[in-house]
């Protein structure tokens, strides 16, 4: 993490943060990495309010809907823990593409908010479960700001995306998502695109049918709450192998694998 980082999110001046860990200051500050683990060490403490709101990007309305749907920790003293919700918008990026401008369909959890109709929490309930298949990682922004998700399905027939679109939101390359599509049956649509073109697209159904057959490395990820080298070695340690001939597919049949429906405590 950033030193830069760490001082928005403990809501401390920088020259704190690297006064109390390893930094060098040789670099600008959002260069200069420092350790998580004992960032977290060094500034425990809590946040009230208006310093959480402000250390996580957050408008009242959206505060209180997230902190009543009982998504923030407390600390021992009882402040708004900020490395808890830092967690959450990790994991929400986890395996998100980055983004540089947020441009086309990109949008906000706020935006999302308001073009779907539905809360805050839900949004980033969506997020987590799959059913918002895109997720962005906004490099201009910080906090729940810097989470973005994509709607160019919203009034499509059937609520259809690309194959491309899936496959990178599965952290998966299009090309291994089609070959493995075509070898195990995987439902989709051939279309015209908009420049006259052949497109492959998946519906809302399809995509639901493909989760609830297989899952990806970096789903498993996030529904395990593992990084990429934990997670290789679970899966080795439970003699789990990719599935039809795929190289980061798995199978939902695996004893090991959890469900269609769970949650990341399920793959424990």
């Amino acid at each position: 993490m950033s030193q830069q980082a760490v001082a928005r999110l403990m809501q401390v001046p920088e020259v704190d943060v690297l006064a109390a860990t390893a930094g060098n200051g040789r670099c600008p500050s959002e260069w200069t990495l420092i350790d998580t683990a004992e960032a977290r060490t060094v500034f425990p403490r809590g946040l009230v309010e208006p310093e959480f709101r402000k250390a996580l990007s957050l408008l009242p309305h959206q505060f209180a809907q997230v902190r009543d749907a009982g998504l923030f920790q407390t600390t021992a003293g009882g402040f708004l823990s900020a490395w808890a919700a830092q967690d959450l918008i990790d994991e929400l990026l986890l395996g998100a593409e980055p983004i540089y401008v947020a441009m086309h369909d990109w949008c906000s959890l706020s935006e999302a908010s308001d073009r779907l109709q539905r809360t805050f929490p839900e949004i980033i309930e969506d997020i987590r479960s799959g059913r918002l298949a895109r997720a962005g990682k906004y490099l201009q922004r910080s906090g729940f700001a810097s989470v973005l998700v994509n709607l160019g399905h919203v009034g499509e027939e059937g609520e259809a995306i690309s194959m491309d679109a899936f496959a990178h939101s599965q952290g998966l390359r299009p090309s291994d998502l089609m070959t493995f599509a075509r070898r195990n049956g995987l439902s989709y649509q051939q279309v015209r695109g908009p420049r006259g073109g052949a497109q492959l697209r998946m519906s809302a159904a399809n995509r639901e049918a493909s989760h609830d057959r297989f899952i990806s490395f970096r789903t498993l990820g996030v529904v395990a709450h593992l990084g990429w080298s934990d997670l290789h070695v679970r899966l080795d340690a439970d003699r789990i192998q990719p599935a039809g001939g795929s190289a980061r597919i798995y199978s939902r049949a695996e004893r090991a694998i959890c469900s269609p429906k769970s949650t990341r405590a399920d793959f424990a």
